[in-house]
């Protein structure tokens, strides 16, 4: 499945031999572990997948139940999310990788306050 922009939250999906279908809960997503593992195997290197997700129609039950995923994996879309004007604002800053800039800069100016203040 071709990537032209990341689907919006709520999006239900069925992802490449999967029974259960998934809906998409996060974006670029990092694992907590230093193991991540696909097909039972582990994979060396992968830091950040396009999607977080939880099955349907159980939803978040804990952490542990939470998917990870790219764009590739999907096989079928089958149900669209909500796609607000804040949504399509926020896609573009996920394609061209710009999405944290905003929480860099609050951060930032965080800092700077609390540093004038002492």
């Amino acid at each position: 499945m071709e990537k032209e922009k990341y689907l919006p939250l709520g999006t239900v999906i069925l992802l490449k031999n999967a029974t259960k279908p998934m809906m998409i809960i996060g974006y670029k997503t990092a694992p907590n572990s230093k193991e991540v593992y696909k097909n039972g195997k582990v994979v060396e290197g992968k830091t950040c997948y396009d999607y977080c997700g939880c099955i349907c129609p159980e939803g978040v039950i804990n952490s542990l139940f939470m998917c990870m995923f790219d764009h590739d994996q999907i096989d079928k879309i089958l149900f669209t999310g909500f796609e607000s004007e804040d949504y399509k604002k926020y896609n573009e800053k996920l394609i061209n990788n710009t999405e944290l800039e905003e929480f860099k800069n609050l951060k930032n100016k965080t800092e700077e306050k609390k540093e004038t203040t002492e």
